[in-house]
């Protein structure tokens, strides 16, 4: 009668252990799945978190340039674009002053 108890523990506790492996197996999942969605709510949080720090940098950078007296971009090509046509009058006004000079040089009254 001992060992028909002991077969019947044994039967029994080997349906329990694999229904409890199932439900171990279960739960393991289910841990793993909250992890996964607690990890990508934090990937979540942290992007949104590097997009506000770098708005406020870009911020905290433009006030320092602002006080430095710096010029825009566009303010430094318009700058850049007159001085090079004040180049090209310069130029055009030197090659006037030589040719007046050369005809007064050589004696010839210019005509008026």
């Amino acid at each position: 009668m001992g060992a028909a108890i002991a077969l019947d523990n044994a039967r029994w506790r080997g349906r329990s252990s694999r229904a409890r492996g199932v439900t171990v197996m279960q739960s393991e999942n289910k841990i793993f799945e909250d992890i996964s969605k607690v990890a990508t709510a934090a990937m979540g949080t942290m992007a949104g978190v590097g997009r506000e720090v770098e708005a406020m940098v870009r911020t905290r950078v433009r006030e320092m340039v602002g006080g430095l007296d710096m010029v825009s971009r566009e303010e430094f090509d318009a700058v850049r674009t007159m001085a090079a046509t004040a180049r090209a009058e310069v130029e055009a006004l030197k090659g006037e002053i030589a040719a007046m000079r050369t005809t007064e040089t050589t004696g010839s009254a210019p005509s008026a």
